[in-house]
């Protein structure tokens, strides 16, 4: 938490400096622009420092540098020339989160890139063959894929993450990816891309990550991508997909433990192999067109039957150099809204069939899923009652069942459910008092509209047997009358004009006081 500015007075006598660390600090270091420093550093990091308005001038003069972090430093504009001819030498370059613009003339020959969150623009040119990891996200770069994938002249197999999600990028993913065998993490969501998803794909044995959501694509899931057996996450929501659910996806894809296909055009039924995952923690299949009955033997989803529960990166996680790790992560849809899951991953466990035309009953297997902290059934033709072993979900945070067909009471169990924030039971045909715990009472009444039930925080109050009174019938709830007259209101109507009358009456009948009163 150190704070204040450095000056290159700091440094008149460090002539044999060699390593510059200060990231994560409230620094601003902007020294004069033609200051020459008498030291010539390899590792450099100021992430999260005050570097700009300009880019680091005195940078030019480094010319050991083989580590440069200056990542989050506020540093505006184009890169200047120079830099470039530094990058010769880098293994480690960092320039995220700044608002850097213009074309990239040519990727830097080094083993980690990151110029994710800038402002650049222009095609994605030819990357050097020796680079591992290339972090390019949230920029404004266009065109096709095929000159950086497809060149004959660039061979990427060293490459293990390739991240270019939220860009501009459109026409089809090519069908070239054979020699990226060392491939583990594939982003490409959050672009224009179209066509159908490549067939060679497939190649990527040793993938753990692949995301193509918020897309284009359209047909079916290639089968081909049953051969990614390590993989760990699985995201295409948000495209045009077609199809039925792959069983292939529970019969090989077994270490997945997200697995996301919200929002595509997916029919048919839920496939019973997805119930064969055992490290399966969330599964998304919200937003379709999947009709049938949710499946049973969902009970066997072992890895939400447990709590609590912690993900298992091992092999997905790498460091270089020990203070950087970079970790899968994935944007997920909870609570109703989406959110991007990283380092907390492990702790999201959840369901979400929301918006198909699912029919039938819940399972009251589902309740022993009891380290679901998310279930999303809503928008479907569910009917039926809600199990009364939902209540052992006491890790649940997120429940919403609205707009089914469900009827009857509220379990009186849901009273367990103390970590609950987020409930929604709206439009359905839930009759009877609602139990009376503290976290279902916290909820407004727009969590319980459309029902017949009764008590807060629903406006109706409860008849003595925790019936709703029946207004329409005269006032009749189970077979007794019951008188609508509100007491309270009558004497309150009686006292004021007693009391009113009692002042005014004699002022206006009897002269002497009204003489004696004025």
């Amino acid at each position: 938490m150190l704070e204040g500015n450095i000056s290159e007075m700091h440094f008149s006598n460090l002539t044999r400096l060699r390593i510059f660390r200060a990231s994560n600090n409230m620094l601003t270091f902007k020294p004069n622009p033609s200051w020459i420093p008498p030291f010539h550093c390899e590792n450099i990091e100021l992430g999260n420092c005050h570097l700009g308005p300009k880019f680091p001038q005195w940078l030019q003069f480094q010319k050991n540098l083989f580590h440069l972090d200056i990542s989050h430093a506020e540093i505006p504009g184009v890169i200047p020339t120079w830099f470039w001819n530094l990058s010769t030498q880098f293994e480690y370059l960092n320039l995220s989160n700044n608002q850097l613009v213009g074309k990239i003339s040519y990727f830097p020959r080094s083993l980690v890139v990151d110029l994710s969150s800038n402002l650049f623009t222009g095609p994605l040119l030819q990357a050097p063959s020796d680079l591992m990891f290339l972090f390019l996200s949230k920029n404004l770069f266009s065109g096709t894929l095929s000159n950086f994938l497809c060149n004959s002249s660039t061979k990427l197999e060293p490459l293990t993450i390739l991240d270019i999600e939220s860009n501009l990028l459109s026409g089809e993913i090519p069908n070239c990816w054979e020699n990226w065998q060392f491939l583990k993490v594939l982003n490409l969501g959050n672009n224009n891309l179209t066509g159908k998803i490549p067939r060679s794909l497939g190649f990527l044995r040793r993938v753990l990550s692949l995301n193509l959501r918020n897309n284009n694509l359209l047909g079916e899931v290639p089968s081909t991508l049953q051969n990614l057996v390590d993989m760990l996450i699985l995201d295409l929501s948000e495209n045009q997909l077609t199809g039925s659910i792959p069983a292939w996806i529970g019969d090989n894809l077994l270490n997945l433990v997200v697995l996301n296909l919200r929002s595509n055009k997916f029919q048919a039924y839920i496939p019973d192999q997805i119930c064969a995952h055992n490290s399966l923690q969330f599964l998304d299949l919200g937003y379709n067109n999947i009709s049938g009955a949710i499946p049973k033997c969902f009970s066997n989803l072992s890895a939400m039957a447990i709590k609590p529960l912690k993900i298992h990166v091992g092999n997905s996680t790498w460091s270089f150099e020990s203070n950087n790790l970079f970790l899968l992560g994935a944007l997920l849809v909870m609570k109703g809204r989406e959110d991007d899951y990283s380092t907390i991953l492990g702790l999201v466990v959840g369901i979400d069939l929301s918006v198909n035309s699912l029919r039938g009953e819940i399972p009251e297997e589902l309740g022993n899923l009891i380290g679901l902290r998310s279930l999303n059934l809503s928008g479907n033709l569910l009917t039926g009652k809600i199990p009364e072993n939902i209540g052992n979900m006491e890790v649940l945070e997120s429940l919403d069942l609205s707009m089914n067909q469900l009827h009857g009471e509220i379990p009186s169990s849901f009273s367990n459910l103390n970590f609950l924030n987020h409930l929604n039971l709206s439009y359905n045909n839930l009759t009877g008092q609602i139990p009376s715990g503290t976290q279902l009472q916290s909820f407004d009444r727009f969590s319980y509209i459309g029902n017949h039930l009764c008590g807060p925080p629903v406006t109706k109050n409860c008849s003595r047997n925790g019936e709703t009174p029946d207004v329409t019938n005269g006032g009749r709830s189970g077979g007794k009358k019951r008188s609508n007259v509100n007491w309270l209101y009558v004497s309150v109507v009686l006292g004021f004009v007693m009391g009113f009358w009692g002042v005014v009456a004699p002022l206006v009948f009897v002269r002497s006081w009204r003489f004696a009163y004025y």
